[in-house]
């Protein structure tokens, strides 16, 4: 049931009067906003993999609510374990701003298949099971699993 003022404050009290800030409402805002910027992502993510049916990785700037999120990560390694499922893996650049920037801009050039799976089988091995929620492990050490049947297959 909704207050006058729609803040969904359930009270039954026809005298109460909800303050004229709400965090609770603030938190379902920036809720709201932080889940249509991931659709959206995940949205461009995956017309890349279809556009790229082939491939596996996806190496890519990281948006501008990626980096505001309190990370510091400048790119997004996106893994996609079959169409649909996808996991985004966050990737730091420790360079100087000017060579960062630069690093960035080449992104586009550096995101081939090789060298972008190459770039996931160096990030993988620092999430261990110590360090890393289970389900995320698991997803991990698949993708590491089909990434060597995959190097075994081209031998």
């Amino acid at each position: 049931m909704l207050n006058k003022n729609g803040t969904g404050a359930a009270l039954a009290s026809p005298w109460y009067n909800p303050p004229a800030y709400d965090p609770l409402a603030e938190v379902i805002k920036r809720i709201q906003r932080d889940a249509d910027r991931l659709d959206a992502m995940s949205a461009d993510d995956a017309a890349f993999f279809e556009a790229n049916p082939a491939r596996n990785f996806h190496l890519r700037a990281a948006t501008p609510h990626e980096r505001k999120a309190g990370t510091a990560f400048d790119m997004v390694l996106v893994a996609q374990l079959e169409p649909g499922v996808r996991l985004r893996i966050p990737v730091a650049c420790d360079f100087p701003p000017g060579l960062r920037d630069g690093i960035l801009a080449s992104v586009p050039e550096y995101d081939t298949e090789e060298r972008t799976a190459a770039t996931f089988d160096r990030i993988a091995p620092v999430y261990t099971p110590e360090k890393t929620p289970p389900g995320l492990y698991r997803i991990i050490q698949e993708l590491r699993r089909r990434r060597r049947a995959a190097s075994r297959r081209k031998r």
